[in-house]
């Protein structure tokens, strides 16, 4: 069995980040009310009861505080993954700054022609938005302009 030390100020420190809320997410808190529970000793099957997790998510958490403290406890090791346009991202910003795209769906072409990476409209727009670009057309849409030029017409 894992026996971590507990003094007053990592009690504290973990309450504070179980239960404060505020910048912390839910699995952070989560993590951190794991070892407070442990910090107050209870037993594995009431925090997996209170907790609703599995005997190796306590084990985990608890290590990992004993071996580093809070501040690995309240680290994410999900890295996420690299997008495939990260890779040409110089070249679609020049080709976006010479000819930018009125909709994603050229944009998507655009990108498509020039690296050969197909992704998807909302790949497209999240990486347009990481890197300060925009597509598309801003003010009303060529429908409503052509009513409107046809009202003004049949005033006069």
């Amino acid at each position: 069995m894992i026996k971590p030390v507990f003094n007053e100020s990592d009690i504290d420190s973990l309450y504070d980040t179980a239960l404060g809320g505020g910048r912390w997410s839910a699995w952070q808190r989560r993590r951190a009310f794991i070892v407070y529970l442990r910090s107050l000793n209870y037993s594995n099957e009431d925090i997996r009861k209170i907790c609703r997790v599995t005997q190796p998510t306590i084990a985990k958490c608890v290590k990992e505080y004993r071996d580093d403290g809070i501040e690995k406890l309240t680290v994410s090791g999900n890295k996420g993954h690299e997008s495939a346009l990260n890779q040409h991202s110089d070249d679609i910003k020049k080709m976006f700054a010479d000819a930018p795209p009125a909709t994603l769906k050229q944009a998507r072409k655009m990108i498509t022609d020039k690296t050969g990476v197909t992704v998807s409209v909302t790949q497209v727009w999240y990486f347009l938005k990481k890197f300060g670009c925009r597509s598309g057309r801003q003010g009303a849409s060529p429908a409503r302009q052509t009513l409107r030029s046809k009202k003004t017409s049949k005033k006069n």
